[in-house]
């Protein structure tokens, strides 16, 4: 039987992020193929406080996952603590610049779900998912320790030891060949998406009329110039009548405080945050709003952009990264710079019925180049392959 080891050091995090989303894809994925096709599955790094909590919480969990190793444990170290395991990783990866080590466990399949230094054993074969490499750009906005562990040298060892890359989309994979060089033989584009058994929480009421934008909070999301945007339309559009809600988590808290000072700078009254929101009372905010705004400076993925297609909302988002590659003609694209181009989007697709229809349209259409199955088989091809 196939030894199988994923790393879920990520999900300790305790917000729900893309990276985290796109990790309980995967095992929800790992969990279909190992009914039919048994392996054993060993956790990495979840501490027991998640353990518990995913347990709780998700069905699967339990029967996808067969035992659980701390880093430590995995790395032949004594006890240690996340802290303490990263900070031997990267002394060690500074001192040889190798990510090998004979004396860990061998595992047959070692996958990454996000690029996150550690050692492998020299005959096990390494999968890593890149979703973006904007932190080594300059685009980073997390923490200081976040950004010495997601750097160029350690991002081009792990494509280095990896049997396969995927990249999350084309632009992600064009980015890993430019900024990595990473072998265009390794590399596969494996878009992620959402669980076609999920719920969608439609409800029956008219369309209300507002629009959402759903991120963390932070400045590369670019609510600053949404907020603007959302201004200019209240002050220079006749019969603009529409709310802004906006649904995220405060990834920057002094970004947070700019956002609010300036809604308070401009008396502006028809703007709500909703903060650390609860998955059905976002899937009721996504099911009632008339569309979504995603105006992000860079994206590797974005899955608002699927959300809001799963919804059938047209998207207002950004011409550039992956964003045009994911929403398609389901979309009015803007530049994220100029704030008047955000609000000239926002009126025309509050004005402009038959084009706003026309987008609606085609978001079902564009949804079904993001499914589970190919997802599935890919996994599959890369553990009994």
């Amino acid at each position: 039987m196939k030894k199988v080891a994923i790393d879920l050091r990520g999900l300790n995090y305790k917000y729900h992020n893309g990276v985290n989303i796109y990790t309980l894809f995967l095992l929800k994925c790992l969990y279909e193929i190992k009914n039919i096709y048994p392996f054993h599955l060993t956790a990495i790094g979840l501490n027991k406080k998640t353990q518990r909590k995913l347990n709780q919480s998700n069905s699967y969990f339990k029967k996808v996952i067969d035992s659980h190793l701390t880093t430590s444990k995995y790395l032949n170290l004594p006890n240690l603590n996340n802290f303490y395991t990263n900070f031997f990783l990267l002394s060690k990866y500074l001192t040889n610049k190798n990510l090998l080590n004979n004396n860990i466990q061998k595992f047959d399949k070692v996958i990454l779900p996000q690029p996150k230094i550690l050692n492998f054993h020299p005959k096990s074969e390494v999968l890593t998912v890149f979703h973006d490499i904007f932190g080594i750009l300059g685009y980073n906005s997390t923490g200081i320790k976040q950004r010495i562990l997601e750097n160029k040298a350690i991002f081009g060892s792990l494509v280095t030891h990896s049997k396969q890359i995927w990249g999350n989309s084309m632009s992600t994979c064009n980015d890993l060949q430019e900024y990595l060089k990473a072998p265009p033989s390794k590399i596969k584009l494996v878009y992620p998406a959402l669980w076609q058994n999920q719920k969608i929480a439609q409800n029956q009421k008219k369309t209300q009329s507002y629009y959402v934008a759903i991120s963390g909070i932070e400045p590369r999301k670019n609510w600053y110039n949404l907020i603007l945007a959302h201004h200019y339309c209240n002050q220079t559009f006749e019969g603009f009548d529409m709310d802004l809600v906006l649904i995220g988590r405060v990834v920057d808290s002094k970004y947070y405080k700019k956002l609010q000072k300036l809604i308070q700078k401009y008396s502006i009254n028809n703007i709500e945050f909703v903060i650390d929101a609860k998955d059905s009372k976002k899937n009721q905010l996504l099911s009632n709003c008339a569309f979504t705004v995603y105006p992000s400076y860079w994206e590797g993925f974005g899955y608002p952009i699927l959300e809001s297609l799963a919804y059938d909302k047209p998207i207002i988002t950004s011409k550039i990264s992956s964003m045009p590659e994911l929403a398609k003609d389901s979309a009015v694209y803007i530049n994220p710079l100029n704030s008047k181009e955000i609000a000239t989007a926002i009126y025309l697709l509050y004005s402009d019925r038959e084009y706003y229809k026309k987008l609606v349209h085609n978001c079902p259409n564009n949804l079904r180049y993001f499914n589970q199955e190919e997802v599935q088989k890919k996994i599959k091809e890369f553990i009994f392959g």
